[in-house]
């Protein structure tokens, strides 16, 4: 019998949509030779572009709360797309990807936030009872399935009352430079839009501390790449933070801050790098770092619980520092740049990691989930 499959993307352009335009084409391949859409949308879900007279049998929604407007009950639009696409297609079962699980213990974070500080801090005390209720029962409750990157997560997919959980590991894409050619890199980088959860403020303290011990001991003092620029316009004020501390630190020389990468660009800031730094405060566990195992690079990550998840997946696929502890990274930073061999075993690692979460291992536990969904 023939089954059809709609997967649905609410981006045009960014990582979810980077992450779809991956993964469905070789889904496509697999999915038993039969019949499959690919549907992207920005803004308000419609019927237009859909094949007349398809009927999916599975819809697979890629969800990230903030691509359905913000994170508030009767304004956040995914439940009112669920409750549409259930009317459109009442025969279908829906699932979606969760690219963001906020738990029960998550607060609205306040570091870099300006005058928003007040209000998160009010929300923080009176309103998120009520928040985490629709956004656990409320949002994932509302489906067939759901697929998290992190085993960490799932107790709070059951919570919701979802009766399928499958944890599947943001996959790590293929990379010419996985295979370790060309001389190797000088540079530190840290990639990904300045924001407060992704701790370039911590780096850069850190980096004060290496120049100074490196500098010192008559040493050169390796470039750090601060590869991003502002995605959110909340994120500006963080943005000139991170600025004036590299200002306030005399590192204008050692630090340098590209801007938005274009995708043509990645591989060259990867193929610099000695060592790829990722000072999370927080991680959702999807792809942050994907893009680093793909290129077999070394990497020191914050010991947030997510990423210590992926060294005891793949032992050795990373080294870790103290979360939000500058001296902590600093120490490691310094610890590796000098050590070659553990550079080597880290990149090792890195590919190993990589292997193990390829494209076509994800594919594989995509359909085995499918195929329990629709028994």
């Amino acid at each position: 019998m023939t089954r059809k499959l709609l997967l649905i993307t609410p981006e045009e352009r960014g990582g979810i949509r980077t992450y779809s335009d991956a993964l469905w084409p070789e889904l496509k391949k697999a999915w038993n030779a039969s019949e499959g859409e690919l549907h992207v949308y920005s803004g308000r879900l419609g019927r237009r572009g859909l094949q007349p007279g398809f009927e999916p049998d599975l819809i697979h929604i890629q969800h990230e709360f903030g691509l359905f407007g913000p994170k508030l009950p009767l304004v956040n639009r995914f439940p009112s797309w669920v409750a549409q696409l259930r009317e459109w297609f009442p025969g279908a079962r829906v699932i979606a990807t969760a690219h963001t699980v906020l738990g029960g213990d998550y607060t609205y974070p306040l570091d870099g936030r300006g005058w928003q500080i007040p209000f998160r801090a009010v929300a923080n005390r009176v309103l998120l009872p009520r928040l985490r209720q629709y956004w656990i029962q409320g949002t994932w409750g509302l489906l067939d399935g759901v697929i998290v990157h992190s085993g960490l997560q799932r107790e709070t997919i059951e919570i919701s009352g979802c009766k399928h959980v499958a944890v599947i590991p943001h996959y790590v894409p293929e990379s010419p430079l996985a295979q370790g050619s060309g001389a190797p890199g000088r540079n530190a980088l840290v990639f990904g839009y300045f924001s407060p959860e992704k701790g370039q403020d911590l780096v850069i303290r850190a980096y004060a501390q290496v120049r100074d011990q490196l500098s010192g001991a008559g040493k050169t003092v390796p470039q750090l790449v601060l590869a991003g620029g502002v995605r959110r316009p909340a994120d500006q004020k963080y943005f000139e933070h991170c600025q004036r501390l590299i200002g306030e630190f005399g590192l204008k020389d050692c630090v340098t801050i590209t801007g938005y990468v274009p995708d043509s660009d990645i591989d060259r800031h990867y193929a610099e790098a000695a060592l790829v730094v990722a000072p999370f405060r927080e991680t959702s566990g999807s792809g942050s770092l994907a893009h680093a195992f793909a290129r077999g690079s070394a990497i020191l990550a914050s010991d947030l619980p997510l990423n210590r998840e992926m060294l005891e997946r793949v032992p050795g696929c990373l080294e870790l520092f103290k979360s939000e502890d500058p001296q902590s990274c600093a120490a490691k930073m310094l610890e590796l740049l000098g050590n070659s061999k553990k550079i080597s075993e880290l990149k090792s690692g890195a590919r190993k990691y990589a292997d193990q979460n390829s494209i076509a291992e994800t594919v594989a536990r995509h359909l085995a989930f499918y195929e329990k969904i629709l028994i």
